[in-house]
């Protein structure tokens, strides 16, 4: 056992030894010895991460080249100073360059590093083309030694960002996009079908902002010509919709740009055009009355008109929850007896509504039973209702139709009728009735039972 932990401090030892002198290699990582010159520069594959060094002798700069691929496209060169010691100003830090064939520096293109500090070249590059990487050690060439490392990937930029080349964008259809930096400029164009408002939503989802910019993302509506109609801005993670007026047959831009920071403001965005058709009425199904028996339900349904209204949601109330409760989706219940208005009102236009009046009654009759009391009268039993104020009982000689009210009785759910003769079929029914105020609510009549002198 002590053997081996002697043979894992030498190991570790011997790991940080070669680490601080810049020998250690990840095996993610790739070791290269950059060319002194253009001519000589060393060729570098996408998404591989190069290990190199700055040795303090002359040539002091080390060269890289890579091409393009076969269709314009954002570059990323990612460049970190391991180990190279530097001072507080630019010029003792080692920078990094991107440079076209012809040894021109690109805007943008150059930056310095401090020692263990990481830092991104992010360009839009022209296809198939060969561009040149340098390393510098700074003002200090003979003391700016140590290790680096360079890695370069490509991402293809679907976006125009010149406006007479806009990517059509369809009316109601959600894009999504990014933004790479650099001062890109995403250009989309769309034609109005017909004369009235649209809507446009702009969401950035995650574009990157630094502590010295205006951490907003920026969306504008132009004409064709890139005349400026409308402009709404976007923090990190916010949404805003705007509203506008535009011409049938009209071709407008829109044109989407990051903040201040334009290095920095990388990242993600959606949006979405849409007419705003407005709503010009709402009605409820089944009907303007619906009568309702205690402790039952209902669902209510919302026509919005017109079916392409922009927004058909709708909000249900009720004026007196006591007697009747909506829910959000317009299902009723009925709590108590009573009447009480259930209003459907558009969110869209708060001005447009429908009203249906709500009738909670009492439940249907029910005879239990109908018997001969002596041979002179036949009496009617029936089930009790709480809550009701009397029940109606009715009379006929034929089942179908000629019902006549014999009786209203009050607290007793039974009646004798003296008034029939021998021999002679009757039919009944009955029904409750509750009085609230003015208002009288009955239930549905019961089956009709039938009975006869015995």
């Amino acid at each position: 056992m002590k053997k081996f932990k002697k043979m894992m401090m030498l190991f570790t030892l011997a790991f940080c030894l070669a680490y601080t002198t810049g020998l250690v290699v990840c095996a993610a990582e790739k070791p290269v010895n950059g060319g002194s010159s253009p001519k000589s520069a060393a060729v570098l594959e996408y998404n591989t991460r190069y290990m190199d060094r700055l040795e303090g002798t002359i040539p002091h700069s080390k060269w890289y080249q890579f091409t393009t691929n076969s269709q314009d496209a954002y570059y990323n060169i990612t460049c970190k100073n391991l180990s190279i010691p530097t001072g507080l100003l630019a010029v003792s830090q080692p920078d990094f360059v991107l440079r076209t064939e012809n040894l021109i520096d690109l805007k943008n293109s150059r930056i310095h590093l401090k020692e263990n500090e990481q830092g991104n070249i992010n360009l839009k590059l022209e296809k198939n083309t060969t561009y040149y990487v340098s390393v510098n050690p700074g003002m200090n060439p003979s003391k700016n030694t140590g290790q680096y490392s360079i890695q370069i990937s490509c991402r293809y930029d679907t976006v125009s960002d010149i406006s007479s080349q806009a990517s059509n964008a369809a009316l109601g259809q959600k894009y999504t996009s990014s933004l790479d930096g650099n001062g890109d400029i995403d250009w989309y164009q769309f034609k109005a079908p017909s004369d009235g408002t649209y809507h446009i939503s702009f969401t950035n989802q995650n574009i990157e902002t630094s502590a010295l910019d205006s951490q907003k993302a920026n969306v504008y509506l132009c004409t064709s010509y890139e005349e400026q109609l409308y402009q709404q801005s976007a923090g990190n993670g916010e949404s805003k919709t705007f509203t506008c007026s535009l011409y049938a047959g009209e071709t407008y831009l829109l044109k989407i740009t990051m903040g201040t920071n334009k290095r920095t403001n990388t990242g993600d965005y959606s949006f979405k055009i849409w007419k705003y058709v407005p709503v010009s009425s709402v009605n409820i199904k089944p009907g303007k009355t619906i009568t309702l028996v205690k402790g039952k339900t209902k669902q209510l349904q919302a026509v919005v008109v017109p079916l392409s209204a922009t927004n058909k949601s709708v909000s249900w109330t009720s004026r007196n929850k006591k007697i009747a409760t909506v829910s959000k989706s317009g299902k009723i219940t009925a709590k108590n007896f009573g009447t009480t208005k259930i209003t459907c009102t558009s969110k869209q236009e708060n001005n447009k509504k429908a009203v249906c009046m709500i009738k909670v009654v009492p439940s249907k009759g029910k005879i239990s039973r109908i018997s001969s009391v002596s041979g002179k009268s036949l009496h009617i039993t029936w089930k009790k209702q709480t809550g009701t104020t009397s029940y109606q009982l009715y009379r006929s000689a034929n089942k179908n139709k000629g019902f006549t009210r014999i009786a209203t009785i009050k607290n007793n759910c039974s009646y004798t009728d003296k008034k029939v003769k021998p021999k002679k079929v009757y039919y009944y029914k009955i029904r409750a009735c509750k009085i609230k105020g003015n208002t009288k609510l009955y239930g549905k009549f019961s089956d009709v039972r039938y009975g006869r002198l015995k």
